[in-house]
């Protein structure tokens, strides 16, 4: 057991169990002790995504990131993370997390389009990639991946870039994916 929260529960327990009068406070005590030890079990993770989108994101020059604009939805989520558009946060304790996620974005024709997780608006920048616009305007789909560390309330996002162009990049399609290791 890591979690010293859990032990120091697990500790007010043994101590009521010494005391019979204290029983009747022990027994909800311990039913939370045993859930959380259960969703132990289970690691945290969530799935959000847009697949019909159309957002732009609009740049002042070429070759900075922004916040992908979308408004996303959450899929599936077991423990610990909430989601709001684009937006995954942390809501209880320091986890390692595999930050997964496809992201399918166009600019004009023949533009390198770039994306990026950014945990608490840096740059992770092990997890940037790029991808170039066809001259057809076929959106490329970037795969975007890294592990990072997460404390409670830091929270991760995907920006996007343009490094041709001031052209706004226009989303396609997202599916990220977040996994407790």
């Amino acid at each position: 057991m890591k979690d010293p929260e859990i032990l120091d529960e697990y500790r007010e327990i043994a101590n009521f169990q010494k005391n019979a009068l204290n029983r009747q406070k022990a027994v909800p005590l311990l039913a939370k002790l045993l859930r959380k030890l259960f969703n132990r079990a289970y690691l945290a993770f969530i799935n959000y995504f847009d697949f019909s989108s159309g957002s732009q994101t609009t740049f002042t020059q070429s070759n900075e990131f922004k916040k992908l604009v979308t408004a996303t939805s959450s899929a599936y989520d077991w423990e610990s993370f909430t989601h709001t558009n684009n937006r995954v946060t942390n809501y209880e304790y320091t986890k390692n997390v595999k930050l997964e996620g496809i992201v399918s974005a166009a600019g004009s024709n023949n533009e390198e389009v770039h994306a990026a997780f950014f945990k608490n608006d840096e740059i992770i920048p092990c997890s940037e990639q790029s991808a170039v616009t066809s001259s057809g305007g076929k959106a490329p789909n970037i795969a975007i991946q890294c592990i990072t560390t997460m404390n409670p309330n830091d929270y991760v996002e995907v920006w996007v870039k343009n490094s041709t162009s001031a052209h706004p990049v226009t989303l396609h399609n997202i599916n990220v994916i977040v996994t407790e290791l």
